[in-house]
């Protein structure tokens, strides 16, 4: 049986990608396993692209490096869905998860401030869109830039909750902490927003591609699937949306794999490079939840130092203990002869027993079995040969603006007919009503 947990150690370029995880696509593919591997390289697809074309798979890119060559996918369809089924709480979970993973220090006042304030206006957009096109997190972006400017005797936001009655209880309690909150206070929070929601707005083409549904979680857990998430290595802001997509994709694995101790076929994450993503929020979960479900994990890292900096002691640990292989490789004999007094290799080494599989890898040993792999006809440009171009979207977005002002103008025309159908003067309204009525309509 194959490892559900493997790890690579080691220094950049001594063969972590072209000796340990490109041999592992190569045989799942030989297995017909559908995955999913990060490759900000740019290595894998050319590498493996021949292989999988020959055995059928579907092949799918999502590159948010270069926008032009990817497929469309849009973070909010899933959480939308499942709001259109009326499933509340899956629904708050994956916002939950994906505000996470926007929003990554739990630890900070103003990140958790922001990320409650997205969930509600999610929850919002999803409720009062009028279109498919609308639900989408630039929405979400003019939402709240024009949610809190000030409206008749508040905000629009405010005059939209006043409407609802607080029908929608993850709504109203995800939003009123900001509404209620000091006008400094509400301003730094829309503020993290901004700034966070801006890495994924601001560019035209990566918003392009955000926007459209040509990826849909099914789909990629289809039979023969490989999809190649790529990004730039020495920018990784925007990569935060990728660990979005990693997670939904785990969390629809997760639902669909609900009998215990049923024979799944394996899905496998390959997470090449994993220490350069941002912070993924809820890695724990995955590595509780993968096992029993069949779902294979492939990591490869520079060092254990550096893991325990981003994810701490505990996490570090758990993987350490529970990967099945670790793999550690070196750039030249010595460092391998002083590993037992190198931490970064000593911790990955005391957790190992003897059912786990360690293998050492010495770079200009190890690859020359390799070589042919990588020189074996790679097409020029061949993430270019796997892309569909984002559909034109139009410029459409959700405006809470308009919508509130018709909500005030029904309103009146309400209040304005009760009004002329008075039948008597003792009936009639005040002065001060009038005023007041007045005083609305002018904002």
């Amino acid at each position: 049986m194959d490892p559900l947990l493997t790890l690579h150690i080691g220094p950049s370029n001594t063969g972590k990608t072209r000796a340990g995880v490109i041999p592992q696509i190569q045989h799942a593919i030989s297995n017909k396993t559908s995955f999913v591997a990060l490759d900000c390289k740019g290595l894998l697809l050319p590498t493996v692209g021949n292989s999988l074309e020959k055995n059928g798979y579907t092949i799918i890119t999502f590159d948010i490096h270069d926008a032009t060559n990817s497929h469309v996918w849009n973070p909010l369809s899933m959480p939308y869905q499942l709001y259109q089924r009326d499933d509340q709480d899956q629904c708050y979970s994956v916002l939950d998860d994906l505000a996470s993973d926007i929003f990554i220090d739990e630890n900070d006042f103003w990140e958790q401030s922001a990320k409650d304030l997205f969930v509600g206006l999610c929850i919002l957009l999803f409720n009062k869109a009028t279109d498919i096109s609308q639900i989408n997190l630039r929405s979400i972006y003019d939402l709240a830039l024009t949610g809190f400017q000030k409206f008749s005797k508040s905000n629009y936001v405010q005059e939209y909750l006043n409407y609802e009655n607080n029908k929608y209880s993850i709504l109203a309690s995800s939003i009123q902490a900001t509404i209620e909150a000091p006008s400094d206070t509400r301003q730094s929070i829309l503020s993290v927003l901004y700034r966070s929601l801006r890495t994924f707005t601001a560019n035209d083409t990566l918003t392009s591609i955000l926007c459209g549904s040509s990826i849909e979680i099914d789909d990629v857990l289809g039979d023969r699937v490989a999809l190649f998430l790529n990004y730039e290595d020495v920018n990784t802001g925007n990569a935060k949306i990728l660990n979005v997509l990693i997670m939904q994709i785990f969390r629809k694995l997760i639902s669909k794999r609900s009998q215990p101790d049923f024979a799944y076929p394996i899905y496998t994450f390959f997470l090449d490079d994993f220490l350069l993503l941002p912070k993924l929020a809820k890695l724990d979960n995955i590595l509780l939840g993968h096992k029993n479900r069949n779902i294979g994990i492939s990591l490869s890292i520079n060092n254990v130092e550096l893991l325990k900096k981003k994810y701490g002691n505990e996490t570090t640990s758990v993987l350490l203990s529970n990967a099945e292989q670790i793999n550690l490789f070196f750039d030249i004999l010595k460092e391998y002869e002083k590993c037992f007094s190198n931490s970064d290799y000593r911790d990955a080494l005391v957790h190992l027993d003897y059912s786990k599989m360690l293998t050492i890898t010495l770079s200009g040993t190890q690859f020359t079995d390799i070589k042919p792999l990588l020189n074996d006809s790679i097409p020029q440009n061949f993430y270019k040969h796997y892309y569909q171009k984002p559909q034109a979207q139009p410029a459409s977005y959700f405006e809470i603006d308009t919508y509130v002002k018709e909500l005030k103008q029904n309103e009146y025309k309400e209040r304005i007919a009760k009004l002329s159908g008075l039948k008597n003067e003792a009936d009639s309204p005040s002065l001060d009503m009038l005023f007041e009525l007045l005083k609305d309509f002018s904002g």
